[in-house]
């Protein structure tokens, strides 16, 4: 949260010329950001709540508490409350969507095989990296943001395709 506030004030203080020749009032929101449950989401929104959270917010939130089922075998479960993943999603407000995706990562060879078996995955589709883990797996969380997404939402524009200098268009020939 702080790290977004930070980013959206100094785009504010520094690029006040850009920001109005693109019509843009650019909003820092406030701290701390609301926080949603994926179950909240999708009893609202139904099972593609994506656009219409989005849509339904002012101000940035984060989209938690994801069950397990629709994650990947490697999010780490939340140890007071099985089957609850320790995964977020910072969602935008107007309509602009998924601002960023991240959570814990599991580390545990056991929790690891265990998942897999579950999700009906062939632990040889991952050995290269199931060694790696026994080898011994430090505790870890991050997220990715992606920066097209970041600039279509600062600059108010349309559809991402904006915000990238050679944009992928389906059906398009390359322009290189």
């Amino acid at each position: 949260e702080g790290l977004f506030v930070a980013v959206m004030r100094s785009v504010r203080e520094n690029c006040a010329a850009e920001l109005a020749a693109l019509g843009r009032e650019l909003p820092v929101p406030e701290t701390p950001f609301d926080r949603i449950t994926y179950q909240e989401a999708v009893a609202r929104f139904g099972e593609d709540y994506d656009d219409p959270l989005s849509s339904s917010l002012s101000a940035p939130a984060w989209l938690i508490d994801f069950p397990r089922a629709v994650r990947e075998f490697y999010d780490r479960e939340d140890p007071a409350r099985p089957g609850v993943l320790l995964d977020m999603d910072l969602i935008y407000p107007e309509g602009y969507g998924e601002a960023l995706s991240g959570g814990e990562r599991e580390h545990t060879l056991p929790h690891i095989l265990r998942r897999l078996k579950q999700d009906g995955i062939p632990p040889e589709r991952f050995s290269a990296y199931l060694r790696f883990v026994e080898e011994g797996l430090p505790a870890s969380a991050g997220f990715g943001i992606g920066i097209e997404r970041l600039t279509r939402y600062i600059c108010n524009l349309n559809h991402i395709k904006e915000a990238r200098l050679f944009p992928k268009v389906p059906g398009a020939a390359d322009a290189l």
